[in-house]
Parts: C-alpha cells; structure tokens; sequence
C-alpha cells in the first residue's frame, strides 16, 4: 500500500498496523533530518515522536495529493527549529541563574535594585498574567518551577520558559524607563525582590482574617475591588459585544444601499419678513 492508503486505513480503522509502516517507512527520513539540525540523539528522538504525533492527528485531514515525505520533512525542521530555540532559552536561564547566585554581584545588584524598586509595580502589572504569577512565585516567593508548573497548569519545563520570557520583557520595559541594569534583571530578583516582600506586622494576620470571616472590611471599597475583578473577568465578552454591534450596524446600512446619515442639527424656521 503507498502512503495515502496507509493513512486512511490508519484513520478509518485505526489500525496500528498501517501506523507502523508509515513509522518504518518514514522514521529514518525525520530522525536524519533532526540530528542534522540539532546534533543530539535524545533531541531526535524527541522530535521523532512529536512529528508522528503530529501525523496521527492530522491523518484524516491531510489532502490526498500531498507527498507525506515532504510534509514529514517540513514538520521535523520546524520542530527540531523550535526545540532548538527553547533549549537555548533553558541554557540563557541557566545563566542567568548562574549569574544570581555569583556574590561578586551582590553589590552590583543592590545598586540595580534601588533604580527598579520606583517603577517595579508599574513593570508587573504590565505583564500578563501568568507571566506576572510566574514571576511573582518565583522570586517574590521563592517557589520551584515544578511548584510554579503546577500552579499555572504547565509543566516544569512551560515554566522556566515564561518566566524567562516574563524576564525579558521585564529588561526591556525598564530599559524604557531609563534603567540600564548592569547585572541580569534575575540576578537582581534573585538577591534583593524577596525582600520586597514584607512579613506582616505582628497581630495583622489574625485581625485581617477575622474581620474577612466577618465580613467587616469597608463597604465601599470591598465592593470597588469586586466590581473591578467582575470586570477583569467580562472585559473580553464585552469587547466582542461591541464588535459585533458595530458589524452588524455597518451590514444593516450596507445592505439598504446607503451610508449611515450624519446627525445633523434641525434648520433654524424661517421668520416672516417684517413689513
């Protein structure tokens, strides 16, 4: 059987069978073509199994005049490409880790933090979410990627890479601001933000939870912080409402020929002429 009629006997009846010969007949094509790019066996082996994963899933979809071999050659340079660019990701983070626990840099990073502390708030809130929390989780709390993996629903691997780029955009936002960090913003984080991080006043715990459980915090501002999340939350909806509202305005007038009318103020009446 040639390709075609393996995928489709693999899609229709799922036949592990007619999967083994693509595999067979097309492995060494794909493994070749990552070990070229990325020159380590494991990381072919990776991108073998991702690209046939890839295969499996798009079986039924793929169009009949498509050559399988070069789609299979296209898929494993992308993924070699991408695995290649978080490694590289994973080895810049590993530096940077390396940089924050270097002590020759503790004054240095002192001195950096002092220019960030005015504009780190501002940086944060900037990020998306999940970055932010990354972010948060692990230099503010300390926490492990695995933890922070778990936290945000990712794997350990998911984390490192957004809280490396959540680092990034951290450097280039205060570059913007004027502060040029002579260490990296990691190293800075790293010996100085879980400090920012204040214990709370002795006594404050126990009167914040009793007044939460009691419901006595102020009326007003309870209420301003709950209509701010509802609206964090209906933001989205809201924007497509308004999307579609206005589409569907344009067809209406569309449809009837003509421009929606500018709103213009009534003529002035006409006074008789005074004889």
């Amino acid at each position: 059987m040639d390709d075609h009629e393996l995928l489709r006997r693999y899609a229709e009846e799922d036949s592990e069978d007619a999967f083994r010969q693509l595999v067979e007949r097309h492995g060494g094509l794909v493994y070749s073509v990552a070990m070229r790019q990325l020159r380590r066996p494991h990381q072919a082996e990776e991108v073998t199994h991702a690209v046939f994963v890839a295969l499996a899933r798009k079986a039924a979809t793929l169009k009949t005049g498509i050559i399988l071999a070069g789609w299979l050659f296209r898929a494993s340079r992308f993924a070699a490409a991408k695995l290649q660019r978080d490694e590289e990701r994973r080895v810049r983070h590993e530096q940077e880790t390396a940089a924050m626990m270097d002590a020759s840099s503790a004054s240095d990073s002192e001195s950096d933090w002092e220019q960030v502390v005015p504009v780190l708030d501002d940086e944060l809130a900037g990020l998306g979410e999940k970055e932010r929390g990354a972010i948060l989780l692990r230099f503010f709390q300390g926490r492990g990627f695995k933890e922070i993996g778990e936290t945000l629903g990712t794997s350990e691997a998911a984390a490192k890479m957004r809280v490396s780029r959540a680092l990034d955009k951290l450097r280039r936002g205060f570059l913007k601001r004027g502060v040029a960090l002579s260490a990296t913003v990691a190293a800075v984080f790293g010996s100085q933000a879980s400090a920012a991080t204040a214990a709370l006043p002795s006594g404050l715990a126990v009167s914040v939870t009793k007044a939460s459980v009691a419901k006595a915090v102020p009326v007003a501002l309870a209420q301003a912080i709950m209509g701010k999340l509802t609206w964090w939350k209906w933001r989205p909806v809201v924007a497509s409402v308004g999307v579609v509202l206005v589409t569907g305005s344009i067809a209406f007038f569309l449809s009837r020929g003509k421009s929606p009318a500018p709103t213009t103020p009534a003529a002035a009446p006409a006074w008789p002429a005074q004889r």
